[in-house]
C-alpha cells in the first residue's frame, strides 16, 4: 500500500472526515487530502511533509517515522531544491520586515510630531501653581513618566527604596525544542502568530496581552516556560497536547485539554 492509501485507510477505520481531522490537527484539509493522495508537491516543501507526515500518522495510531521513512525512500533529498526554497522564503521574510520597519518609522515620526505641537500649544504652568493647599498623610506620590509606570524616588525622600512596583499584565511564553523536530501551533491574542515545524535546539518565544493558546504536536519534545516559570513537558513523546494560558491578576492561569 503507498503512504496515501495507507492513511486514507486509518482515518476510515476512525470515521472521521478530513474536516474532523483537519480541526484536530490543525493542518489544512488541502494538505490532508494531498497526503492521502500521494500527491506530496502540493505541500511547500520536505520539511513540512516530514512534520505533516508524522503528525497525521501518529494522530491515527500510526508509525510516523516509518511513513517518513517510505517518503524519503521514493522522493530522495535534493540539496538544491531545498535550498532554493529557502532563499525564497528568507528574501520574502526580509521583505516583509523592510515594510514593517518603513511602517513603523512614519507611524513614530506622526506621533513624534504631535506630541510636539501639542506640548507647545498647552501653556506651562508657573511654579507653585496647581498645588493642593493640604497634603493628605501617607499618601504615596507615584510620577507616571511617558512609560506608564511609577518612576521611584530620589534616595532620601520619604517613602524612596519601600515602594514596589506593580506587576505589569500580560504573558510570556517560551518553547524550548530539545532532542528532535516538533510541529507547533501559537495563537496570540486571538490572532495565529505561528504554525510550522521546529528543528531541535530552536527556542521560540511569545508576548501576549490577555491569552496564548499553543498546540504542539510532539508534547515530549518541548520544554514550557511561562512568565519565568518552568513548566517542563506536558506529554509523552509523540503526544498531542494543546494549553492556553490567561492572564490574570496575581499570576496567569491555564487551562489544559
Amino acid at each position: 500500500m503507498s503512504i496515501g492509501e495507507i492513511l486514507r485507510e486509518a482515518r476510515a477505520k476512525k470515521g472521521m472526515s478530513l474536516e474532523e481531522v483537519e480541526n484536530e490537527t490543525k493542518i489544512r484539509r488541502k494538505y490532508l487530502r494531498a497526503m492521502e493522495n500521494d500527491d506530496f508537491s502540493t505541500l511547500p516543501g520536505k520539511v513540512y511533509v516530514r512534520g505533516f507526515l508524522r503528525t497525521y500518522a501518529r494522530f491515527l495510531g500510526l508509525d510516523g517515522e516509518e511513513l517518513v521513512r517510505q517518503y524519503d525512500e521514493m522522493f530522495p533529498y535534493r540539496p538544491e531544491a531545498e535550498q532554493a526554497v529557502g532563499r525564497t522564503a528568507v528574501h520574502a521574510k526580509v521583505a516583509d520586515r523592510r515594510r514593517r520597519g518603513v511602517v513603523y518609522f512614519a507611524l513614530v515620526l506622526i506621533v513624534g510630531i504631535v506630541i510636539y505641537l501639542w506640548g507647545a500649544a498647552t501653556p506651562q504652568e508657573k511654579p507653585g501653581e496647581g498645588e493642593p493647599e493640604h497634603a493628605v498623610p501617607g499618601e504615596q506620590e507615584y510620577n507616571y513618566g511617558g512609560s506608564g509606570r511609577p518612576r521611584s524616588r530620589p534616595a532620601g525622600e520619604p517613602g524612596a527604596g519601600g515602594d514596589r512596583e506593580p506587576q505589569l499584565d500580560g504573558i510570556q511564553l517560551v518553547l524550548q525544542v530539545r532532542d528532535r523536530e516538533c510541529w507547533m501551533q501559537v495563537v496570540v491574542d486571538g490572532e495565529n502568530n505561528f504554525q510550522g515545524l521546529v528543528q531541535p535546539g530552536v527556542t521560540k518565544r511569545f508576548t501576549g496581552r490577555g491569552k496564548i493558546w499553543f498546540k504542539l504536536g510532539d508534547a515530549g519534545a518541548v520544554r514550557v516556560l511561562v512568565n519565568n516559570r518552568d513548566y517542563g513537558v506536558l506529554g509523552e513523546p509523540g503526544q498531542v497536547v494543546t494549553r492556553e494560558f490567561t492572564a490574570g491578576e496575581g499570576g496567569v492561569k491555564t487551562d489544559g485539554q
